[in-house]
């Protein structure tokens, strides 16, 4: 029987070469689309599912209330904190510091940039991080101690092993160290891990680097109450409440290792970390199963097309005895052999575009199909429903025909036979304008961001990266004179802190005069800052005058933004006093009120702002270019900067490209979009091709006649897109709200919308449109220019 059925599987694939090959594209591109997408879901799910106690493992955190602005949640906590915990509470088992710092890497003659983790020696006790090489026990023990990830070790040492070699830590700090071990790859961690080095580390001078970052830092605990995470926040509460703990105001919080790397992006303070978006994993998913379905569709449009070549065949089998249940075995048996071929081919495909899909998305796939179970059960999961909903209707229906009707040819004429087919073309039509009307809008919103006023210029600023240990940071005035004698250079600033960082770490509660910080304190952050500031980017001065030097009296000066102006109560601030280092600091005086401007990412509102000048020399260099002749000078400045830094390497990048990485999510979405809005409209050409077929196959003779009767060939084209274009209205029209439903959500996250156009509708439609006449005039042209004769010589 079964032998039967492969034998005539074979004929029919071959004997329709054409037909088959498109199921099979047709199936392949969809298959594709699902594993792909399913590997990056399931991926992106178990990111930490290493960590076998996950879900009892925290991160503390603090949720700030904004004083009518809602509320923040800010990662980075301080050292204070992880002391508070220790002992102090049942629940709490263990608790560890961690800091991710970037630094300078010497070895020899070559120098690299690399993430550093900074962490306390028990770190490979707390979290499951393997070990290849060296003792987890002893291998942070030493502090001039360093641990190499297997990428990093081979990208310095090649293939020498890296245990006992030395290297050095330049830039804000000097440290020779030795590499202690080497910990395996951790891709599918919300850590970024490079190089992990002691908490206890020192500089050559003896001074402990994490003393540097006591007030910046990330705390995990343990905890024995699993799954009761907010009986341990009360807990913590009435611990810090009871220790009189007021050095960050507000709530202390927790969230889980397992759901750090899917929520970490909704906290500020959280570059030590990588992290997902739930949103891409969502659209992406409700993307892949939608290009699934639509190639399913094409297939089952397909077997009706062909299903009239094998009316007479099932009336003859029917004839001889053969039952409904075997025909539907074998028709369902020959749908499984060509899903099965697509199966193969869009398995292989998925895994050899693995880094086409992390370039397109900005995201890697971090399973193996092939040899994980999760991959294995997503690929037989796809197989199995591909197979059933491609399969199941064509071989019930044509095992259920009369063997009179099939031999007679009286099949697929009634109303409701057409009615399904086109419901599922219309289907595919639905879902192909709502990806396009989709990536159309989203398009216009990452346009919106990129162009909309920020309250300063962002075109032709270069900033500069300084290390607080280089000869630049040390004679910074100095550099910024020879920056002045740089053709195209119009002004240059140093400051701690640049604009496309987005939030800095400075940030407190700006309190009026007469105020407090419980009653009227308002979260603001503050720059600081010199006085060629508002120059080098362009911020109008809206009353008052900026900083300036030149006043003795500007020391405890500050100019504030119109928001924090608005936040503070005052009509008229200049004049005014403000305290940002809490209630018992010093009140300074305000200067003048700056423009507002955005410092973050357009998701948010314009934050309170303050700038103060800055009593030491700062992290960035901003300059403002003149002229085109960037690479001219670029160079110019990078001879500038070597003729006065031998160790640390000449870093910029222009400010516009910081603000668009801001959005670099909402470019990757969009990238994704597009890619398979062009996937979706391929597959709905396919199944166009087999509609149309089979609509000139039942007409054929409709045509000759009508050819007889004087019907022109653009006549007869015009009849066989009608119909469908009628559909792509329809379909147009319900894609509509949904679409503009799906978009109203995503844009809720920005403060600032471009807003949803109606023409990007109109222009998908079009677009589709474009697409169905294209291919069913192609298709139906053969058919329009036949010879009439021909077609009714035997009527």
């Amino acid at each position: 029987m079964i032998r039967n059925y492969l034998l005539i599987a074979y004929r029919n694939l071959v004997r329709n070469k054409t037909f088959s090959l498109l199921n099979i594209i047709g199936l392949a591109v969809g298959i594709t689309a699902a594993i792909t997408i399913g590997a990056f879901i399931i991926g992106e799910l178990k990111v930490d599912a290493f960590q076998q106690e996950a879900s009892n493992t925290y991160l503390l955190y603090w949720n700030e209330d904004l004083k009518g602005e809602g509320s923040r949640n800010v990662g980075l906590t301080t050292r204070q904190d992880a002391e508070l915990l220790k002992g102090q509470l049942a629940s709490v088992s263990d608790v560890i510091n961690v800091r991710n710092i970037r630094s300078s890497v010497q070895i020899g003659d070559q120098k690299y940039s690399s993430d550093v983790l900074m962490a306390e020696k028990h770190f490979f006790q707390f979290f499951d991080f393997e070990l290849l090489k060296g003792d987890p026990n002893t291998a942070l023990s030493d502090p001039s101690s360093v641990i190499l990830t297997e990428t990093l070790a081979r990208k310095y040492f090649g293939s020498t092993d890296p245990i006992g070699q030395t290297l050095r830590l330049t830039g804000d700090f000097e440290v020779p160290l030795k590499v202690t071990g080497i910990v395996k790859n951790y891709p599918d961690s919300h850590m970024k891990i490079s190089a992990i080095v002691p908490w206890e580390i020192k500089t050559t001078d003896g001074q402990l680097i994490s003393q540097w970052y006591k007030l910046s830092v990330y705390t995990y605990i343990k905890s024995t109450l699993s799954a009761d995470t907010r009986t341990l926040e009360k807990q913590i509460e009435a611990l810090y409440a009871k220790a009189d703990y007021q050095l960050v105001k507000d709530h202390p919080r927790l969230i889980s290792v397992a759901d750090i790397y899917l929520q970490a992006g909704n906290f500020d303070f959280m570059d030590g970390f990588q992290f997902g978006s739930p949103s891409t994993i969502k659209t992406l998913g409700v993307i892949g199963l939608l290009t699934l379905f639509m190639a399913c569709i094409n297939f089952i449009n397909a077997s009706t097309a062909q299903s009239m070549k094998r009316a007479k065949e099932v009336g003859v089998r029917k004839s001889m005895g053969a039952s409904s249940a075997q025909l539907r075995w074998q028709f369902l048996f020959e749908a499984v052999i060509i899903v099965a071929l697509a199966w193969g081919v869009g398995a292989t495909l998925s895994d050899i575009g693995k880094p086409l899909f992390a370039e397109l998305t900005g995201r890697s796939i971090y399973i193996s199909i092939w040899q994980e179970q999760s991959g294995i059960i997503l690929l037989v999961s796809v197989f199995v429903f591909t197979a059933l909903f491609s399969g199941l209707y064509p071989s019930l229906v044509m095992s259920s025909w009369s063997p009179v009707e099939s031999l007679k040819g009286k099949l697929l004429k009634g109303k409701g036979s057409r009615t399904f087919r086109e419901l599922l073309i219309s289907f595919q039509f639905v879902v192909t304008v709502c990806l396009i009307a989709g990536s159309l809008l989203i398009y216009r919103q990452n346009q919106f961001m990129l162009s909309k006023d920020l309250g300063f210029d962002k075109e032709q600023v270069v900033v500069m990266r300084v290390s607080q240990n280089s000869a630049i940071f040390k004679q910074q005035q100095a550099f910024l004179q020879e920056l002045a004698t740089v053709p195209n250079v119009v002004i240059a600033s140093a400051g701690m802190d640049a604009l496309g960082d987005g939030y800095t770490n400075n940030s407190y509660y700006a309190v009026p005069e007469g105020g407090t910080v419980n009653e009227s304190g308002v979260m603001s952050t503050y720059f600081t800052v010199d006085d060629k500031f508002s120059d080098v980017y362009n911020i109008g001065v809206t009353s008052g005058r900026f900083l300036d030097t030149k006043f003795a009296s500007d020391s405890t000066g500050v100019v504030i933004n119109e928001t924090l102006a608005e936040g503070l109560g005052y009509d008229d601030p200049v004049g005014r006093t403000v305290k940002i280092w809490g209630d018992d600091s010093q009140p300074l005086h305000i200067v003048g009120v700056l423009k507002d401007f955005h410092f973050q990412s357009l998701h948010k509102q314009v934050q309170p702002a303050l700038c103060i000048l800055n009593r030491m020399n700062g992290w960035n260099i901003a300059a403002r270019l003149s002229g085109n002749n960037y690479p001219a000078t670029l160079d110019a400045i990078r001879e500038k900067w070597e003729s006065m830094e031998s160790e640390a390497a000449f870093n910029y990048t222009f400010l516009d490209e910081d603000f668009a990485r801001f959005y670099n999510d909402e470019q990757r979405l969009l990238s994704a979009i597009n890619f398979f809005s062009i996937l979706s409209i391929l597959v709905a050409c396919i199944g166009l091709y087999g509609l149309t077929s089979f609509m000139v196959q039942q007409r054929t003779k409709e045509i000759g006649i009508r050819k007889v009767l004087g019907a022109s060939i653009s006549g007869i084209l015009l009849l066989l897109n009608r119909r469908l274009l009628v559909i792509l209205g329809l379909s147009v029209l319900v894609a509509t709200p949904i679409t503009f439903a799906a978009i109203d959500a995503w844009l809720s996250a920005f403060a600032y919308k471009a807003g949803i156009s109606w023409w990007s509708f109109g222009a998908a439609g079009l677009l589709v449109a474009s697409v169905i006449v294209l291919t069913v005039s192609v298709i139906s042209l053969n058919a329009a220019r036949r010879n009439p004769v021909r077609v009714l010589r035997y009527e």
